[in-house]
């Protein structure tokens, strides 16, 4: 994930299109995870909400590049 951001940034890209594309990829990698989506639903502990770490994570990196 950090080489798949971090390369399209170093390239020059100074809008991040591309590193933006891909924090979308990694979205919808996360969405359709089956590791992802068994913890999401795991009943031994309904409080960690691992996919909406995940997510959050990917939503600031995103906000951070769009300054």
């Amino acid at each position: 994930m950090k080489n798949g951001i971090d390369s399209p940034i170093n390239s020059g890209d100074g809008q991040y299109k591309t590193a933006i594309s891909e924090i979308n990829r990694f979205r919808q990698e996360i969405a359709s995870n089956e590791l992802i989506q068994h913890l999401k639903n795991n009943p031994l502990d309904s409080n960690v909400q691992f996919e909406q770490v995940l997510v959050n994570a990917l939503d600031e990196m995103e906000s951070n590049l769009a300054v």
